[in-house]
């Protein structure tokens, strides 16, 4: 069976947390930028703001709403993002920072505070927040200070208090799926070239298999939620790995890190093309005239790659997101995306590179997961047997064939019809 999906999703993911809603003084790349207003310094708490027992503090879940209560004990016992701050103290933390020529406690850093915890300034630390406790509840869900306590309901003013009102007064609106893509490329995809040359993990991402892997600490979302997140995430993170190649060329990485960031790149492309092809076909054509040129596994120039990381592009891409996020995908264009998919060795052939065998192989299994629980397929043994063939064959790096795998793409196709 497939679903939840393998171990292998996030396997990449060892020391980094999610992101953050505050100035990023010291990131080299400086993508997570300040998103409050003008002289608007809201305050950030903790999660001990959030964890009381009638809260979100549960050990059990409690109730059928849109949350049950038990959210910050999945959150503190089973998510990584809850021990990103505590990694830095680590022997392999230490070791990356000493290499990167950072002075003292990485835990004091501000390039590794970006993003290993919720880095917010003192004028910003509310009554409970503490920088030890990593990538908390307000990192991704925004500044509580003028939400928390009206969202609870516990007063009777707040009785009729709702979710618009808790958006306008600082929460991150993470039912919106290309929000919810953002918040978490804006670190996992923002790795710059001297932090792999000191040893940091090579980052990849992929939000649904993010979000199985965390695990989810919400309330189980209907099948095919999964492959919107899949497909908004895909177009934000083909934006972000443009943003994350434009910085290693601009800042002369040697040649290994920017064709490592090239063929990313051209990994996002190819799953974004064949997914608009078939939900957006009139989507691509001006996405197209920018960066087609990356299905020729070309050299990066620099004025191409620039033009690909302007504004202007960026929000094409975002709009993009939003757009897949927005598509109401079914069992029949699931299983229409999987063909495609399946049918993709000619993308194969073309960037020879494990990086697009592992987004296809993510979005096959996220396409995959809803299908089988709504359809019930007869041959779910059959399929599930090829499911971990291509899984182990881009879980060995070294030993990686284009030829086996496009194989057993065949095998998928032939075995879905």
């Amino acid at each position: 069976m497939h679903y939840p999906r393998r171990s292998f999703a996030l396997a990449l993911f060892v020391l980094v947390g999610l992101t953050l809603t505050v100035t990023l003084p010291h990131s080299p790349i400086g993508w997570v930028t300040c998103v409050l207003a003008a002289g608007d310094s809201p305050k950030y708490n903790g999660p001990a703001a959030c964890s009381a027992q009638e809260c979100h503090g549960s050990t059990v879940p409690k109730g059928d709403g849109r949350t049950v209560h038990n959210e910050y004990a999945l959150w503190v016992k089973n998510d990584r993002h809850s021990k990103a701050y505590a990694s830095l103290g680590s022997p392999k933390g230490i070791q990356i920072a000493q290499r990167m020529k950072i002075q003292g406690d990485p835990r004091k850093a501000d390039r590794c505070l970006t993003c290993h915890t919720l880095n917010a300034t003192k004028d910003q630390q509310g009554n409970k927040y503490d920088v030890a406790d990593g990538v908390s509840c307000d990192a991704c869900h925004g500044s509580s200070e003028k939400y928390l306590e009206p969202h609870s309901k516990s007063r009777p003013e707040h009785k009729n208090w709702t979710r618009a009102q808790s958006l306008a007064a600082g929460m991150t609106d993470t039912l919106d799926l290309a929000v919810r893509a953002n918040i978490c490329v804006r670190c996992h995809l923002a790795i710059d070239h001297d932090m792999l040359e000191a040893g940091h993990p090579y980052m990849t991402f992929e939000l649904d298999a993010h979000q199985v892997r965390l695990p989810p600490h919400w309330k189980r979302e209907a099948p095919f939620v999964a492959t919107k997140a899949w497909a908004a995430g895909q177009a934000v993170a083909l934006r972000d790995s443009l943003k994350q190649l434009n910085h290693r060329v601009e800042a002369n990485a040697s040649s290994e890190y920017v064709e490592n960031a090239l063929k990313l790149c051209l990994a996002y492309y190819s799953t974004v093309r064949r997914l608009a092809e078939q939900v957006l076909p009139d989507s691509m054509k001006s996405i197209d005239a920018e960066i087609s040129w990356l299905r020729g596994a070309a050299p990066a120039n620099k004025d191409r790659v620039r033009s690909a990381a302007t504004p202007a592009f960026q929000d094409k891409l975002y709009d993009l997101a939003k757009r897949l996020g927005a598509i109401d995908f079914n069992a029949e264009t699931n299983k229409k995306l999987m063909l495609s998919y399946a049918s993709a060795t000619e993308d194969m052939e073309n960037c020879e590179s494990i990086d697009c065998a592992e987004q296809i192989f993510f979005a096959i299994d996220s396409l995959y997961r809803p299908y089988a629980q709504t359809v019930q397929p007869k041959n779910i043994t059959d399929m599930g047997i090829v499911m971990d063939k291509l899984e182990s064959l881009i879980k060995t790096p070294k030993t990686f064939k284009v030829e086996e795998f496009n194989t057993v793409l065949k095998d998928f196709a032939k075995y879905l019809q």
